[in-house]
């Protein structure tokens, strides 16, 4: 898939899973941050663990709707100041980090 293709694809899948009414991710200027698209990549931006497994839950039940699905070899969890937690994909444990920082 082109990389226009894939954005404009990720823009339609994104309008509808109104994650900013849902205040998911971190609030910069009265909007929430909670998500970064690149050409053949995204980046999900959660408060908590918890709400990440949703989201990645929501964009992986939306994605497949218009025949995109996750790479599940691809796909990581990083946690920064809080305790790791099993995201999942279906039924598969994602690999993942965990940063400190002071």
């Amino acid at each position: 898939m082109s990389p226009k293709l894939f954005i404009a694809s990720l823009q339609s899948i994104f309008s509808k899973l109104n994650w900013q009414e849902k205040a998911f991710g971190i609030k910069i200027d009265n909007t929430y941050l909670n998500n970064l698209s690149f050409p053949d990549d995204i980046v999900l931006v959660a408060k908590t663990p918890q709400e990440l497994q949703i989201m990645v839950t929501e964009l992986r039940n939306e994605s497949s709707k218009v025949g995109l699905k996750m790479n599940k070899n691809k796909t990581k969890s990083m946690f920064i100041n809080t305790v790791p937690t099993n995201i999942r994909i279906d039924s598969e444990t994602q690999r993942q980090w965990t940063v400190t920082c002071i």
